[in-house]
């Protein structure tokens, strides 16, 4: 006998109980940044540059990222995918939280992200495999050179996220509505993993945007614009990843490029 196929009901409780998950335990595990912060004397003090006048904490990513990863291990099945993309999260994390610390220099910081975007792909198995017809090719496969371009992509991409934190609520914001349009490309090619995590995603940065948005109360620090950016990155490799292996292809890659364009152009700028 076939088992049941969930019902349209069923599934939207479970997206629900992900994305208020990851919403609630943002909102709960912010506040306790602030304590950690204040205790170990990770503050960012006004100088000439800043647009604030107050002295502010800058750990708040920790918070999104906790309400991430707890909702991800709680509501998703774990395999390969689900692996790699902790191991590297979790790696890129501790990477932000060393600079948010001990301000480390920007090289040091860089290979952190190679790191974790190699462990990603080691653990995942998930590469950029095609460029698509971006160069008026046909389709142009990477081939050989998989690995290197998606770790190129994924640091890169890292770094322009890293690079849009200067205002209240900016990288914030810029991510949500990032995740809202790779979601609605997920929900196209019924990739339903990625959409989980990028809901989960979701949840998690307005969470911490009720602390974030203007006048900001404590700012998400480099363990906060690091994990965005490798969050958005590593989905895209899957998405982009799993539609080379479909017919038809459902996710080109300039349609990411063009989601993600808004870091991309600043950094370039």
């Amino acid at each position: 006998m076939q088992p049941e196929a969930p019902t349209i009901t069923a599934i939207l409780e479970a997206y629900g109980l992900l994305f208020f998950t990851a919403l609630f335990l943002s909102l709960l595990a912010t506040p306790l940044t602030m304590r950690l912060a204040r205790r170990i004397g990770v503050v960012d003090t006004p100088n000439e540059r800043s647009m604030h006048t107050q002295s502010k904490t800058r750990l708040g990513g920790l918070g999104m990222a906790a309400g991430l990863c707890i909702s991800v291990l709680a509501f998703l099945p774990f395999n390969t995918t689900i692996a790699g993309f902790l191991a590297g999260l979790g790696i890129i994390v501790l990477v932000g939280l060393i600079d948010d610390i001990y301000e480390v220099r920007a090289l040091y910081k860089l290979l952190g992200q190679i790191i974790a975007a190699g462990v990603f792909i080691l653990v995942s198995g998930k590469t950029l495999v095609t460029m698509g017809g971006m160069f008026g090719t046909e389709d142009l496969r990477l081939g050989w050179l998989e690995i290197p371009v998606t770790i190129f992509c994924i640091a890169g991409f890292i770094n322009a996220l890293n690079l849009s934190d200067g205002l209240d609520g900016l990288a914030g914001g810029i991510t949500a509505i990032a995740a809202l349009f790779l979601m609605s490309l997920a929900i196209q090619a019924q990739q339903w993993e990625s959409f989980a995590i990028l809901l989960a995603l979701f949840g998690a940065i307005i969470g911490f945007l009720h602390y974030n948005t203007f006048p900001a109360r404590l700012f998400m620090g480099d363990t906060g614009s690091l994990f965005l950016g490798y969050t958005l990155a590593t989905c895209s490799v899957i998405m982009l990843s799993d539609a080379a292996n479909s017919d038809p292809v459902m996710i080109k890659p300039v349609s990411l490029l063009v989601i993600l364009a808004i870091p991309l152009m600043d950094t370039t700028y």
